[in-house]
């Protein structure tokens, strides 16, 4: 079984069950690397590089990232609560499966055509985010908020417990379902009777 380590290059890597909490991990590179049931919850990762990167079943709460490439990866049926996504590079491509991303921030980032799908995001920060055509189906935004944030084509169909002002975001052509399409007219003062 693999270990993860400081200074190491890993390539077509599995990772099974591995408990790494609370660790420094700084300039390594992963590339083709399977994560499975593993738990590296409040680490440090700092200078790594994740490319095409597949994490399952993972639990990475409150993982820190400080310069961190992360491109192609996935995250599937994952806990990945309150982290700061903006210590990523700009180099950000990853898609969100069945996970749960509660008290995280997203701020200011590119998430065009990015999948959110299934996922619970209470609370999480979406300001100023550029989230054009990205896929939100299914996914509970209890709290979380949209502020100056680009939601031109996002699919938010089946999504709930999102509060999304017209006034403040860009809306064109994002898609909806009722009755939670409803909640946009309440941002605008209206009072909607049943």
């Amino acid at each position: 079984m693999a270990e993860i380590q400081s200074d190491t290059e890993y390539i077509d890597q599995k990772f099974d069950s591995i408990d790494r909490k609370k660790v420094l991990i700084s300039q390594s590179e992963f590339q083709r690397c399977d994560f499975n049931r593993c738990d590296l919850s409040q680490s440090l990762f700092t200078n790594c590089r994740f490319d095409d990167c597949t994490f399952q079943s993972c639990d990475l709460s409150l993982i820190k990232f400080k310069e961190v490439h992360l491109r192609n990866s996935t995250f599937i049926g994952s806990k990945l609560v309150g982290i700061d996504w903006t210590g990523v590079a700009k180099t950000f491509s990853a898609d969100f499966s069945d996970c749960v991303l509660n008290l995280s921030n997203f701020s200011a980032m590119n998430l065009k055509k990015r999948k959110i799908v299934n996922c619970i995001a209470h609370e999480v920060s979406f300001a100023e985010s550029n989230m054009t055509e990205c896929n939100c189906r299914l996914t509970d935004f209890a709290g979380s908020v949209f502020s100056k944030t680009n939601l031109t084509r996002a699919d938010f169909t089946d999504a709930r417990n999102y509060i999304i002002d017209v006034r403040a975001n860009t809306i064109t052509k994002m898609k909806l379902s009722l009755p939670e399409a409803l909640s946009l007219l309440e941002t605008l003062g209206m009072i909607i009777s049943k």
